[in-house]
Order: C-alpha cells, then structure tokens, then sequence
C-alpha cells in the first residue's frame, strides 16, 4: 500500500502571493496591491517555501529579494496561475449561455482537459451551457444521485450504482519527472509520487497503483489537492506524477513514458436528467480532447 504525506497549503493562492510579492518586492507591499492583510501573506509564502523545499525569498530590512530557486520558479508559477485564469473565464462564459446543463468534473482532470470540454461544449449550434463544479469524484458522484448535477466526467473505475455511465474512454499514461531525473527514483525513495487523496477516488487510485507495481513501481504517495500542485511539485524536484500523455506541462518537466499504464475517464448522467442528448454531447466533446494529445 502507498505512504501518504499530507500537504495542507492552498497552492493557487499561495502562488498569487508569491508572484506578488516577487513583483512588489515586499510582503506588505504585496498584501496592500491584493486587498489582504500582512500576515496571511507572509505565512501563506512560508508553508508554500516548506512544502517546496526552496527558499524563495531572502528577507531584508527593505522587503525580500528573489533567491535564485524563485527566480527560477517564478515563471512557472505565473504560467500555473495564468491556466487558471483562462479555466475560470472559460467557465463563466459558458455558464452565461442559454440551456443550462449542471456539469461537474472530477479534480483529478487536468485543468487543459476541463477547459477543453468546455469549449467543445459552446461549439455553434449547440445550446448548451456548463455550469461546472470542480470536486473530487465522489462529491460528483454524489451531487449526481442528489440531483445536484446532471452529468459528470470522473476519473475511473469509479463506484457508479444508480447512474448512467459510458463506456470508458481510455488515454496513456506518462510519467512527469523534474528535470534530470530518473524513473528508478520512484523505486529508491528519491522522488514520492505526487497523486490526490486515494479518498478522491479509491478504485481509480488503486487500480493505478496496480498499474504501476506491475512495472515494479511502488512508490511513497504524497497527496496534494489539485492537478496544478502536482505539477508545481515535479517542477521543484519534489516529486513525480503520472499524466495523460501528451498533456500540457510547464518548464522544467521531462515525461518518461509508463508502457502498458492507461487512465481511464467515464461520463456520469443523472437518470431522468432533463436534456437526454447532453450527456452524448459531453462524451464526444471529452472522445475529441483525448484524440488531441
């Protein structure tokens, strides 16, 4: 069974604080430009400096001054936090069309995937707007039974008993790696793998992890919240994550190939949801981004 190490910092957030205060050259320079206290500024940099394991500024009696390892994770902590701008604004677009459709996805997509579906579902001539919830699986499986939600894209296998689920649709798996490392880190304890909480999903997680055993890969399991962290992580040297292959990865990423190890995605409906062709709809615009990688 994976070890797991608990991760508690709010990533999004603490990389808006880091870029501000990389920009305004100061932590309360930084908290007076967001509107927010100095204090939640100044601990949010410090969990996320202990979690990295890179000191990213060095104080001064002036304010703070890039240390070479910010220096160098500064762009990718822009880059992270632009693709969740453009995933907000993607969704309150679609959230505006006419023809509601209750949408959630599990976390455990990537946010490039999501954004995708989005778009493929606002194509002309289809009205029908996403109105997306981002949780882990469970919660849109269970926001789907409650009538919460209408359709759903889950990483799987996925425990679906009273829904309407797809067929599986399928993509390889690759393994993201900081630069210059090695696969045999995984099996060395160097490098943890970088995963959500096996509670997101347990089918999913271990039928995962029994993909990569059979490759003799059995690796610590460090949890973290988001896809974006995992991948903040790999950058830093911390750890190493499996993705789509093919998948859009920041500076600093190598991608070994895991032959044989396959991630698998379904689309959940409500029974009785009330536009019968949506969830038809959501699977080709999920059939199309898969092909795309």
């Amino acid at each position: 069974m994976a070890r797991e190490r608990e991760s508690g910092i709010n990533l999004l957030r603490s990389l808006e604080y880091f870029i501000a205060a990389a920009e305004h050259g100061g932590i309360g320079a930084a908290a007076e430009a967001l509107g927010t206290a100095q204090p939640p500024v100044s601990q949010s940099i410090r969990r996320l400096e202990d979690d990295l394991g890179v000191r990213l500024f060095d104080r001064t009696p002036g304010g703070v001054r890039l240390t070479d390892g910010g220096r160098e994770l500064l762009p990718r902590a822009r880059l992270l936090s632009s693709e969740a701008s453009r995933l907000r604004a993607v969704a309150r677009e679609a959230s505006s069309a006419p023809g509601r459709m209750r949408l959630g996805f599990a976390r455990a997509l990537p946010e490039h995937i999501i954004t995708s579906v989005l778009n493929g579902l606002r194509r002309p001539g289809v009205e029908v707007a996403a109105e997306p919830v981002v949780e882990p699986a469970r919660a849109i499986v269970a926001g789907l039974r409650e009538g919460a939600l209408d359709q759903g894209i889950v990483d799987g296998p996925v425990v679906s008993a009273g829904l309407l689920a797809s067929r599986p649709l399928h993509a390889d798996a690759a393994l993201a790696l900081p630069e210059g490392g090695r696969v045999e880190g995984l099996r060395d304890g160097v490098l943890a793998w970088c995963t959500l909480p096996r509670t997101d999903n347990p089918p999913a997680f271990d039928a995962l992890a029994d993909q990569l055993a059979g490759l003799g890969l059995e690796p610590e399991h460090r949890p973290v919240a988001r896809p974006a962290e995992l991948l903040a992580l790999v950058a830093a040297g911390a750890a190493a994550a499996v993705v789509v292959r093919g998948a859009h990865l920041p500076p600093g990423i190598q991608v070994r190939p895991l032959p044989g190890v396959r991630l698998s995605f379904t689309v959940l409906s409500r029974p009785g949801a009330a536009d019968d062709g949506a969830a038809q709809r959501v699977e080709t615009a999920l059939r199309r981004t898969l092909r795309t990688l």
